[in-house]
């Protein structure tokens, strides 16, 4: 159950921080900077995916699927450019999985994806009622607009 939510919004991606409380009252928390929906943006691969539990880069398949997603709800052509850290409390992971300590076990991880997924459905929803502008038909518009009006005598 979640008890708080903290989001904000940058300019050029979209940043976003959920934190929430078990029932236990340990803080987990989803940081991260992830692209903006639209036309043209994104990556063909995702080579610009990035996620880390408590600053360890992590290779954690669940979330990667989770974002890719969402972000075709969106986008169906590419994938997001993101960089996801996942903040849980000592005893809620274990990283000994693997000799190399990329792949962990989370404890409550269902719920965790799907928060993420709500807040990224937040964050790009506002992308689908957006449309592009053909910039070239403006600017004859406004060219047009401009020229001196010729009188005829």
């Amino acid at each position: 159950t979640d008890k708080s939510t903290d989001k904000s919004t940058d300019k050029s991606t979209d940043k976003s921080t959920d934190k929430s409380t078990d029932g236990s009252g340990l803080e987990r928390s989803i940081e991260g900077l992830v692209s903006k929906a639209g036309e043209g943006v994104g990556r063909s691969d995702n080579d610009r995916q990035f996620f880390f539990l408590n600053g360890r880069p992590i290779e954690q398949p669940q979330i990667a699927k989770a974002v890719n997603e969402v972000w075709r709800q969106y986008e169906m052509k590419h994938k997001p450019a993101v960089i996801i850290n996942v903040k849980l409390p000592p005893g809620h992971f274990d990283v000994n999985v693997t000799p190399d300590k990329r792949e962990v076990v989370m404890t409550g991880e269902q719920p965790l994806i799907a928060k993420l997924k709500e807040t990224l459905h937040g964050l790009w929803a506002a992308s689908r009622y957006t449309f592009p502008v053909n910039t070239a038909q403006q600017m004859s518009l406004d060219s047009f607009a401009s020229a001196p009006a010729s009188s005829s005598s």
